[in-house]
């Protein structure tokens, strides 16, 4: 009850300071199925301090500003958006973003593109291949006689980020095909406890370094650039709010060494990615919805700090990692589920609680159910070095501390959330997951723009 308390405020806090701006006259034009919706042209935006909270990254502080262009008469379907965020978390993430999505700079094709950089100074690290790697809530607990640090389960990373994508119809207007250009540049460390004023320790980082698990190529970070091929079957009624339709994705994402990779890491992943809008009431406000995501690298090798990206055509939340966490599957612990092949699952109930205008704008306030649940079914390759026993990092294979034998299993939470719509584009949503295994947590809150699905 009290994380509810606290969600309560939260949106309430954001839906008093929203500010927003029209450069064109506002009409209401009523219909059949829209009477009383205050109808927009031009430019619009919301404008937020990014005072929000997340199990995950803990307290954020900060600002964004996020405008919708409508045209003379597109609305609720804007041409172009931008999005402008600087943001810090009290845990040590700091978030960086522009992005501009619009139909308007080469006709009859949508760009979208994104410059971000993202310093983190405790990501997390649980392992690899699932239920393969042991999570012991004890080392991180400082009242438990097996604690070790609060970090032991982080590492230090920064990265930056900047990617040019294109997408377009040829004959049907429901098939898009997209191409795009991603690179990506990560600077990687064992957790600087001078810093987070912490008495350093061992680290899972440390062990995985000493033990080979993590490779002298790929401990530092480095630089990959990326080739991203796909196309998508898209029958919704709306991008960001759809209420009926589905959307499936395939997309091909390759690093190849002749871009300029650095330490040889050259790779190719292949994803599909489908979900389905389905009403369950005649006028629509209550609403089933499903995705089903599955990710598979088909050749080369992933270094660990790209291993947890998931590949989407269209990036609904500020990341694409997982799974575990506010985008994938909700209440266990992020980036907790890493293999070669993972596969993830989302079931939600969606319903819009009340609609409303107020600051001449049209309003949306959403209550939903979910269970989420992932799974790795290609484990990633672990060699190991051969330490001496007496060396303070010395694991070996099959060490019962660490790991576990046989295949993953599904890693399940479920939970409920809010999410409050802007014109139908500007959301912020709000979800608190709980995990239903103690080996992936305890549970998570999360709050960010736009919803998962």
């Amino acid at each position: 009850m009290r994380k509810l308390s606290v969600l309560g405020v939260i949106l309430f806090f954001c839906f008093s300071v929203t500010s927003v701006a029209q450069t064109e006259e506002e009409v209401s034009v009523p219909s059949e199925s829209e009477k009383g919706v205050i109808k927009k042209k031009g430019w619009n935006f919301g404008a937020l301090p990014t005072i929000t909270y997340s199990s995950d990254l803990g307290l954020q502080y900060g600002a964004l500003v996020n405008l919708f262009d409508y045209g003379e008469s597109s609305y609720p379907v804007y041409e172009q958006s931008l999005y402008l965020e600087v943001s810090r978390f009290t845990k040590g993430t700091g978030n960086n973003r522009f992005y501009w999505d619009t139909k308007k700079l080469i006709p009859g094709v949508r760009m979208m593109s994104d410059i971000s950089y993202i310093t983190d100074k405790a990501a997390p690290l649980y392992g690899f291949n699932g239920y393969e790697s042991v999570y012991h809530p004890d080392f991180i607990d400082e009242d438990a006689d097996e604690f070790v640090s609060k970090f032991f389960y982080n590492y230090q990373r920064s990265f930056l980020r900047a990617n040019v994508d294109f997408s377009w119809n040829i004959g049907n207007p429901h098939i898009k095909y997209f191409a795009g250009f991603n690179l990506l540049n990560f600077k990687v460390d064992r957790v600087d406890f001078d810093k987070l004023k912490k008495s350093d320790t061992t680290t899972l980082y440390d062990l995985y370094v000493a033990n080979n698990i993590i490779t002298e190529r790929e401990k530092d970070g480095g630089f990959s650039t990326h080739l991203r091929l796909g196309a998508a079957f898209d029958t919704r009624n709306h991008e960001k709010t759809p209420s009926k339709g589905i959307l499936t994705e395939l997309m091909l994402d390759i690093s190849p060494d002749f871009l300029g990779n650095m330490n040889g890491f050259s790779h190719g992943v292949v994803a599909l990615s489908h979900k389905q809008f389905i009403p369950l009431l005649e006028n629509q406000r209550l609403i089933g919805v499903y995705r089903v995501v599955v990710q598979q690298k088909v050749f080369g090798e992933i270094p660990f700090f790209l291993s947890q990206n998931m590949n989407y055509i269209w990036l609904g939340r500020f990341v694409n990692e997982g799974v575990g966490g506010a985008t994938t599957v909700r209440g266990i612990l992020k980036n907790s589920v890493i293999g070669d092949g993972a596969a993830f699952a989302n079931v939600e109930l969606r319903g819009i609680v009340t609609n409303f205008k107020f600051i001449k704008q049209n309003w949306s306030l959403y209550l939903n159910g979910f269970c989420d649940g992932g799974m790795v079914y290609d484990k990633r390759k672990i060699d190991f070095v051969a330490l001496d026993a007496d060396n303070p990092y010395f694991i070996q294979q099959g060490d019962d501390r660490f790991f576990t034998t046989g295949n993953d299993k599904p890693h399940l939470g479920a939970g409920m959330g809010l999410g409050l719509a802007m014109n139908r584009n500007f959301i912020i949503a709000a979800d608190y997951g709980r995990a239903l295994n103690k080996q992936d947590g305890k549970g998570a809150f999360y709050m960010g723009i736009n919803f998962i699905l």
